[in-house]
């Protein structure tokens, strides 16, 4: 798995003079864009107060002072879209003061944009980071029970159903899907994906096994019996962690974002996954417990607990000191894997060629929050 860096688009400046700045985790202030319109040579003035808040989560109100230079500006009619939805239109009286209510918005990425007379030619855009207004619960664990698991899988997704295990392996040519005894980690069925295919996420949904590959693009499902391939599906991101919860699958891409598809993988939509700092990315496996989906974090200990209705993050686990480093081999790598036993309400968690695979059990934590 790599890591996956997110470039932000921002909106084009043309003639209009507006722009919409917001402060997300800095002290707040006016700041002015003294560069010219490309087109007139109007000298630009921008100005955004935020001074009265050093950070906007959902539910905030975000105050915005608009100022436009343009001839015959006072004759137009702006625009103030959200997310493409226009919130507001006036006849232009500027410098405009407004206040944008967040209370209707989720955490995550918004965009802001202003226009005169619709925005057919003079549109200036901003993002404006709403982070989440809950403090996620932290929490540590305790080691149930420890039973053994194959060294040498790189686990990438992972499932468990009435006694088994079914885990998803990656890296090229080792690939693989398998069937696995809990209590002795004896593999009971098996098939290897194509050597130029990276396995990753696995996930059990309408008595079928949904398996995602990392860069080509493809994912297969298996008759989840005989692990026979009985169809393929596409995706137009990367695949690295896969859950459901019943009605819908759930997917991962390195990102801050959860996607969901319907069974043929047709786009449902997506949130951005946002704690009360900012997004939260490098988000690998995922499991679906109790209405909450709980997500590795790659390259790292961490364990998140997200609400997929809206991506705030309810909850982190830190799972440091979970494998002894006497039980570390040669290519042990990170924490990666999370089953859940619905009927046992039991939780169990591995990583990329752990020898040992845990049941835990969650406890709140009495220290402060981590970063």
């Amino acid at each position: 798995m790599q890591s996956v860096f997110k470039q932000k688009h921002w909106g084009n400046i043309c003639c209009l003079s507006a722009l919409l700045l917001f402060l997300a985790s800095c002290g707040g202030g006016v700041r002015k864009n003294d560069g010219k319109d490309p087109v007139m040579g109007i000298p630009l003035q921008i100005a955004i107060e935020t001074a009265q808040s050093k950070s906007y989560a959902c539910g905030d109100t975000v105050p915005l002072s608009i100022s436009v230079q343009k001839p015959s500006a006072q004759s137009d009619t702006l625009f103030l879209k959200a997310d493409g939805q226009i919130i507001f239109r006036e006849l232009v009286r500027l410098p405009y003061h407004y206040l944008w209510h967040s209370d209707t918005s989720g955490p995550g990425l918004h965009t802001l944009e202003a226009s005169l007379s619709g925005g057919k030619t003079d549109v200036a855009s901003v993002s404006v980071m709403l982070v989440s207004d809950i403090v996620p619960v932290q929490y540590t664990y305790e080691v149930v029970k420890t039973y053994p698991h194959d060294a040498h899988s790189y686990t990438q997704g992972l499932q468990y159903l009435q006694g088994f295990l079914y885990e998803g392996s990656g890296l090229y040519e080792h690939s693989r899907l398998r069937k696995v005894e809990l209590q002795t980690g004896k593999v009971l069925k098996e098939t290897k994906l194509a050597p130029e295919y990276f396995g990753e996420g696995i996930t059990l949904f309408n008595s079928h096994i949904y398996q995602l590959t990392w860069k080509s693009g493809i994912g297969f499902v298996y008759d989840t019996s005989s692990f026979q391939e009985i169809g393929r599906f596409n995706y137009g991101t990367e695949g690295w962690g896969l859950t459901t919860d019943g009605t819908k699958l759930i997917m991962s891409d390195g990102s801050s974002t959860l996607f969901f598809f319907d069974k043929n993988f047709s786009f449902l939509g997506k949130v951005q996954v946002v704690d009360n700092k900012g997004p939260v990315d490098m988000l690998n496996e995922l499991e679906y417990i109790d209405g909450l989906v709980f997500a590795n974090v790659y390259q790292s200990n961490r364990i998140v607990q997200i609400n997929p209705h809206n991506g705030k993050i309810t909850g982190s686990m830190q799972m440091e000191g979970l494998l002894p480093r006497k039980d570390y081999v040669d290519d042990t790598d990170v924490l990666n894997g999370i089953a859940w036993d619905e009927s046992g309400k039991r939780l169990f968690v591995t990583g990329k060629n752990w020898p040992r695979l845990f049941e835990i059990k969650l406890k709140r934590s009495s220290g402060r929050p981590r970063a």
